[in-house]
């Protein structure tokens, strides 16, 4: 087949009104040119002539080699060898140097013999470019994580960094060690309730950046692990935050000796009434059925949770805590439940509730009380059929989680004052656990006291002993706040004491209650009925600390040993206004 035959081929094709070539030469926006089968070119369309800078008289008859200096014309552009061309790229030896994407394919007559080939060129400069530079970017920070996680591996502190929901981004191997959680298994889950640690808000967050602070651990084991957290003023991201953990300093051989003589699953007593507490606990601890705690706040609710998860079968997978009373009702099906992309305004993203996250391990629900009766009967039925949809989605999905109740409150009285779902109350009750409050086991009052003492010591500050008249001081405070009251108060005292502990250096409210104990036993109240005297202490406590610290709740809730749900109800109760 002669040059001059595919020109007549082509020059015929295109006869008539308006041609197929007259069309290609008009209206395509790819450059288009034809080859002989020795690579001369024949036909060029107008998108050729701006595109590739040549022109049909100049070009024709001439190899595309001499007229668009196309360097793969000789090695790379196999048309005619392989029959076909997809998507080679191609850079033309002008002198912008583009870069074309190439397509061709061979032109054939009726019988199947080859008359040449049509080749079809975009430009590609500025999206290579853009690939070019992604490619670039992409290997700077694989190099950059390269060396991250070979500075990881060298540090011996755990090194973790948490979303602005405060759930795991990022995890060192040293967290690994640290908590048993590999990072496959720790990422993406909520930091604090992963590792059972009490969840700060956005404002307490702020005020520990840059300080250590002593916390105990949840290991994936179900074992209490004694660390060092420090969270840093770093950022990876406008809300990422970043933090340290380490191991905590050895223990005194004060505190080690409590532990092995009184210690229980994280808790401590020499009382009676908790050795027969913790027996109840382990005899417990592997049965399927609904465990109701109830106990004032401060007593450790959340600890016998934690116990009965570690000392039964379910202690290598998750614990979450869930306090009902922190949230409105449509946000506590969301936190229990989870919900599906848009199923409701803020929705943007599907997530997984409580109860799906404590796959195979443990639910706490606290202050169930709280729960808004509209959705009583929604958690009735699911612990009867123990499935459940998310939020705005219908796919049914078991629970495999044990789920355990909490309460600071009565809970026959709330549900005769239709507070509480009798049905609920006797599903969650089965085997109902009750923790005695601090001023029933006056005998703990004193080992507590040296404990909290001595663990402050690890903070450079040394164990002072204890003198009859502050214990008996002590010992005849009812103590409202428990054993979370306690614990504060050995702390401030710690901190405050230089030169020993004096009875004058005890809380003003602790001096007045005790300053003439009695040999009496105390007398027993509950929160749900106290006394009229003990109403009036105990409003005159929560004004004080409020004023003290400029009714800023949380602050005054930790000094009174409480949460702030707690510090609002009672103020609601007594007639505390909200400034």
């Amino acid at each position: 087949m002669t040059f001059a035959t595919l020109e007549t081929l082509i020059d015929r094709s295109g006869r008539g009104e308006q041609g197929f070539w007259d069309t290609v030469h008009d209206t395509m926006s790819e450059a288009l040119i034809v080859v002989t089968p020795d690579r001369r070119i024949v036909y060029g369309n107008e998108s050729a002539r701006k595109i590739l800078n040549i022109t049909l008289e100049e070009a024709r008859g001439r190899p595309c080699l001499e007229s668009m200096e196309c360097p793969q014309c000789g090695c790379a552009c196999k048309l005619f060898e392989n029959g076909g061309v997809h998507d080679l790229e191609v850079v033309l030896y002008t002198p912008e140097r583009r870069v074309f994407r190439k397509n061709a394919r061979l032109l054939k007559d009726a019988d199947g013999q080859v008359l040449g080939g049509v080749e079809t060129f975009v430009d590609v400069t500025e999206e290579q470019s853009e690939r070019v530079e992604l490619e670039r970017r992409a290997e700077l920070l694989h190099t950059e994580r390269k060396r991250s996680d070979a500075l990881l591996k060298e540090v011996s502190e755990g090194v973790f960094a948490l979303d602005p929901e405060l759930r795991i981004k990022d995890y060192s191997p040293a967290m690994h060690t640290l908590t048993g959680f590999t990072p496959e298994e720790a990422n993406g889950q909520p930091f604090f309730e992963l590792l059972g640690l009490p969840a700060p808000d956005v404002t307490e967050l702020e005020a520990l950046a840059d300080r250590s602070q002593d916390a105990v651990v949840t290991r994936k084991s179900g074992r209490p692990q004694s660390v060092q957290l420090r969270f840093l003023p770093l950022r990876f991201g406008s809300e990422d935050v970043m933090g340290l953990m380490r191991p905590a300093a050895p223990q005194a051989p004060e505190v080690e000796r409590l532990e092995r003589e009184y210690g229980f699953a994280g808790m401590l007593s020499r009382a009676s009434v908790m050795r027969d507490l913790f027996r109840l606990l382990e005899s417990v601890a592997d049965t399927e059925a609904n465990i109701m705690i109830q106990g004032e706040s401060g007593t450790g609710k959340e600890l016998v949770a934690r116990a009965i998860h570690s000392l039964s079968g379910r202690r290598t997978h998750p614990f979450y805590a869930v306090n009902c009373a922190t949230f409105t009702g449509s946000l506590l099906l969301s936190e229990l439940f989870g919900h599906e992309r848009g199923a409701f305004t803020g929705a943007y993203k599907t997530q997984r509730g409580k109860l799906e996250l404590a796959e195979r391990g443990t639910l706490l629900l606290d202050e169930v009380s709280e729960i808004p009766l509209q959705h009583q009967a929604l958690l009735l039925r699911v612990l009867e059929s123990r499935r459940f949809e998310r939020v705005g989605g219908t796919e049914s999905i078991p629970l495999h989680a044990r789920v355990v109740a909490a309460a600071n409150q009565d809970l026959m009285q709330a549900v005769e004052q239709g507070r509480l779902r009798s049905d609920l109350f006797f599903r969650l009750n089965v085997i109902p656990v009750r923790i005695p409050p601090l001023r029933e086991r006056p005998e703990d009052i004193e080992i507590l006291l040296r404990y909290f003492l001595w663990k402050a010591n690890t903070r450079g500050k040394p164990a002072h002993p204890i003198p009859p008249a502050v214990l008996d001081a002590l010992t005849a405070y009812p103590w409202p706040g428990n054993v979370r009251e306690l614990k504060n108060v050995a702390e401030y005292l710690c901190f405050i004491c230089e030169d020993g502990i004096r009875l004058k250096d005890l809380p003003a409210h602790i001096l007045h209650r005790g300053a003439a104990p009695s040999s009496a036993p105390l007398p027993a109240c509950t929160p749900s009925a106290p006394t009229p005297a003990a109403e009036l202490d105990e409003r005159a406590r929560i004004l004080a600390a409020l004023e003290t610290h400029h009714y800023k709740k949380a602050k005054a809730a930790t000094t009174l040993g409480m949460d702030r749900t707690t510090l609002w109800r009672k103020m609601r109760r007594l007639g505390i206004d909200d400034r």
